[in-house]
């Protein structure tokens, strides 16, 4: 039995109160996104679409939930219905500030009040992962441990999309996005994602590895009405389409920065 396996058995095997109650729930994400240029960082197209999640959660007790539903994505103008059905399944422990989900990730949360550039699935910067994916793969399944302290928050995840076959090889993308607050406004924020291809069952495809990571320093002042920031990254990445071929291999380097104003009126 794998560790992970001995510490959920454990946790779940130790005495709960009856079950208190089963919440209905729902999701509805409406999405548009449109540019006509293409750029590094994603293709020049436009998404039209919708996100609908309906599931049932139920309270084993204050700590453990389980979630038993069914997700649906419809793109605009497509030829099916939806372009994707899948079940939702997923188990959370909570703690106090941490909660650990295995199974169906939560939904994306864009925070529209921020900028465009922070609609991915995690929060990661452009130049880590094409925000569009909270639009066109807005469903994820794997595990996540999200934390948030007075000093530390952060989103650790393990997204696995597709398994080994004779068809193609297995894939999966995991990744951290943190940050640590240090003194007054300053935060020292990290961030990391993987993307990796490969599995051992088939030799269906080449083993394929890209990695990026991105850190700095955010000056951020907030108010109940009002947000103002500063954020500079320094980004590196390493991308190797082939690993029997490491001469197709590419690095490289740059820096990232935005400025934020929000006002709530």
């Amino acid at each position: 039995m794998s560790i992970l396996s001995f510490v959920l058995a454990s946790g779940l095997a130790a005495p709960v109160r009856a079950q208190e109650h089963i919440a209905l729930e729902s999701s509805f994400l409406f999405y548009g996104d449109n540019t006509e240029f293409r750029n590094p960082f994603r293709e020049g197209e436009t998404i039209f679409g919708a996100a609908i999640r309906l599931a049932a959660r139920a309270d084993v007790n204050a700590q453990v939930s389980l979630v038993l539903g069914v997700f649906a994505n419809q793109r605009f103008g497509g030829d099916d219905a939806f372009e994707q059905v899948k079940p939702l399944a997923a188990l959370a422990i909570r703690g106090r500030r941490s909660c650990f989900v295995m199974g169906t990730l939560p939904g994306p949360r864009p925070a529209l009040a921020d900028g465009p550039d922070r609609h991915g699935p995690h929060g990661l910067l452009p130049p880590l992962q094409r925000e569009t994916l909270a639009f066109d793969r807005p469903y994820e399944a794997g595990l996540q441990w999200t934390f948030g302290g007075r000093r530390l928050r952060h989103d650790l995840w393990l997204n696995w999309q597709q398994v080994n076959t004779a068809q193609h090889r297995e894939r999966f993308d995991t990744g951290i996005v943190a940050e640590l607050r240090a003194i007054g406004p300053w935060h020292v924020p990290l961030q990391v994602h993987v993307v990796h291809q490969g599995g051992q069952l088939f030799g269906s495809g080449p083993v394929a590895d890209s990695a990026a990571a991105a850190t700095g320093i955010i000056v951020r002042n907030e108010r109940p009405s009002r947000t103002v920031a500063l954020e500079i990254y320094g980004v590196a990445g390493r991308h190797v389409p082939d690993r029997s071929a490491p001469g197709r291999s590419r690095n490289g380097a740059g820096m990232f920065a935005r400025a934020i104003m929000r006002r709530e009126v």
